[in-house]
C-alpha cells in the first residue's frame, strides 16, 4: 500500500486507516483511494458535466469489468487539470489501484460500495444544482455516498475479524448506514454556504434545523457502534469522525463564522480519544459519562 498517497490525500483518515487491523486495512484504504479518486473527477474542474460524467462512467465499467478497457490517457489528462498536487498524483495512480482491486480477495464488497458511491455522485452532477433534494433524494444521496461505507466496513470487517463486535451484524449495518449518511449530513451542512456560492443546493433553507439534528442524532449512532467493537484500535478509529463531526456541529450552531476545524482542535480529540484503545466496557463508566457531556449540544 503508497502510504505516501494516502497520506497526502488525507492526513486526518491516514491515522485511522494505519490502526486498522491487517485482515482489513488493505481493503479499506484501497476502497478508500477509489473512492476519492471518483470524488477528485466528479469535483475536477476540467471541461463540463458531462466530460465528468464519462470519466466517472469509464471508472465504473473498469472497476467491475476486468476485461473493460477504458483509456488511460483520459485520467492523464484529468490529472494534470488538479490544482492539487497529492489529487494529481492520485488520478496519475488511478490504473494501478484498479489492478490491485482486480486482484483483491475481497473485491466484491469493495465494487459494490464503490459503485455506490458512484451512483451517488454522477447523480449529483445529472441534477438540476438550483434545486434542493426532497427528503427522500437527501436520504437516498447520503446513503449512496456515504451510509454504504457504514455497510461495507461493516461487512468487511464481519468477513475477516473474529468476534468482531458485541452487536448482531445486522444492528451494526443499521448503525454503520445512520453513521455515515450522518458524516455527510455535516459536510453538507458545514459547506452549506460555500456549496451555494457555487449554485449547489443540497437541502432548503427551512430544513436545516431538522437536518443538522438528524446529524446529530447520526453522531450518537457512531459512538453506539464503536462502544460495540472488540478490537481497540477499531474502536478509537470509529470513534474520531464522531468527534469531530460533533465539534462541527457545535461551530455551526454558533454561527461565529468559523466551521472548519483547525489541525490542534484535532490533535485535542484525538488525545480526548485515546481510552477508547482500552476494553470499552463496563470498565470506563467515568469516560463515557464524559464522553456523553462531549456529544451533548446545547
Amino acid at each position: 500500500m503508497n502510504w505516501f498517497l494516502v497520506r497526502s490525500v488525507s492526513r486526518s483518515l491516514y491515522l485511522s486507516l494505519r490502526l486498522l487491523p491487517r485482515s482489513v486495512q488493505t481493503q479499506i484504504t484501497l476502497a478508500y483511494l477509489l473512492a476519492r479518486a471518483s470524488d477528485t473527477i466528479a469535483d475536477t474542474p476540467f471541461g463540463k458535466g458531462a466530460d465528468r460524467l464519462e470519466a466517472l462512467q469509464c471508472l465504473r465499467r473498469s472497476a467491475n469489468d476486468p476485461t473493460g478497457q477504458c483509456d488511460s490517457k483520459m485520467y492523464l489528462v484529468l490529472a494534470r487539470s488538479q490544482d492539487h498536487p497529492a489529487e494529481r498524483q492520485l488520478l496519475e495512480h488511478l490504473p494501478t489501484l484498479i489492478e490491485s482491486l482486480h486482484n483483491q480477495a475481497d473485491a466484491d464488497v469493495i465494487r459494490e460500495v464503490l459503485d455506490s458511491i458512484m451512483e451517488g455522485q454522477m447523480l449529483d452532477l445529472e441534477r438540476p444544482y438550483l434545486e434542493p433534494f426532497t427528503r427522500e433524494q437527501l436520504d437516498r444521496y447520503t446513503f449512496l455516498v456515504a451510509g454504504c461505507v457504514g455497510r461495507f466496513w461493516t461487512r468487511i470487517c464481519y468477513r475477516r475479524i473474529p468476534q468482531f463486535a458485541s452487536l448482531s451484524a445486522e444492528d451494526m449495518e443499521e448503525l454503520g448506514v445512520l453513521y455515515g449518511k450522518g458524516l455527510q449530513l455535516v459536510n453538507i451542512l458545514r459547506d452549506r454556504d460555500e456549496d451555494a456560492s457555487v449554485g449547489r443546493l443540497y437541502i432548503s433553507a427551512e430544513d436545516v434545523k431538522e437536518r443538522f439534528w438528524e446529524a446529530w442524532m447520526a453522531m450518537q449512532s457512531g459512538v453506539k457502534y464503536g462502544k460495540a467493537l472488540s478490537h481497540p484500535f477499531l474502536r478509537y478509529a470509529t470513534l474520531l469522525p464522531a468527534l469531530i463531526g460533533v465539534r462541527t456541529l457545535k461551530l455551526i450552531r454558533s454561527r461565529a463564522g468559523k466551521t472548519k476545524i483547525s489541525r490542534r482542535e484535532v490533535r485535542c480529540i484525538l488525545i480526548k480519544t485515546l481510552p477508547f484503545l482500552w476494553r470499552a466496557e463496563p470498565k470506563m463508566p467515568a469516560f463515557y459519562k464524559a464522553l456523553q457531556t462531549w456529544l451533548t449540544i446545547k
